[in-house]
C-alpha cells in the first residue's frame, strides 16, 4: 500500500519521467499487431512467393550437376538462392519496419533519449548484489521448506 499515490502526478513530474524514458508502452499491442500485419503480408505475396520459388526450383533441378558444388565454387553456387531469397523477404522485413516504427510513434509519440542506456553503478555495488542473492536464496529455501511439508 506503499505505493499508493494520494495526488496524481503533475505534468512537471510527467514530463521528467518522459525525459529519462520512463513511459506506459505496451510491448502486446506491438506483437499482436506485428504479427498481424506479417501474415496479412504473407498472404499478400504468396503468389508471388510461390512463382519465385517454383521458378527457383525448376532451374535447379533442370541444371543440376553436382561436380559443380566444390568448396572454391560453394558461395558462387548458392549465391542465386540467397538472391531469391532477398528478393522475397525483404519488401515484407521493410514494410514490416515502417509499420513497427509508426506503431511505436502512435503509442508514445517522438521520443529519443539515451538516458536509459546510462549505466546505474548503484546496480554493481557488491554488497546490493550480495543483499539480492541473500533474499533470493531465502525465499528459495522457505519456498522448498514449504513445498516440502505439504
Amino acid at each position: 500500500m506503499a505505493d499508493e499515490r494520494t495526488e496524481k502526478a503533475t505534468p512537471k513530474r510527467k514530463n521528467q519521467a518522459r525525459n529519462k524514458g520512463q513511459i506506459a508502452k505496451s510491448p502486446d499491442l506491438n506483437s499482436a499487431v506485428m504479427l498481424s500485419i506479417g501474415l496479412y503480408l504473407l498472404y499478400l505475396f504468396s503468389s508471388s512467393i510461390m512463382q519465385q520459388l517454383k521458378q527457383t526450383t525448376v532451374a535447379t533441378l533442370t541444371n543440376l550437376d553436382p561436380s559443380l558444388i566444390t568448396r572454391e565454387n560453394f558461395f558462387g553456387f548458392f549465391s542465386p538462392y540467397i538472391s531469391v531469397m532477398f528478393s522475397i523477404l525483404m519488401p515484407i522485413l521493410i514494410i514490416l519496419l515502417i509499420c513497427g516504427v509508426a506503431l511505436n510513434y502512435f503509442q508514445i509519440g517522438f521520443l529519443f533519449t539515451l538516458q536509459p542506456l546510462k549505466p546505474k553503478f548503484d546496480k554493481l555495488n557488491p554488497a546490493n548484489m550480495i543483499k539480492n542473492l541473500k533474499k533470493f536464496f531465502l525465499l528459495d529455501i522457505k519456498t522448498l521448506v514449504e513445498l516440502l511439508k505439504s
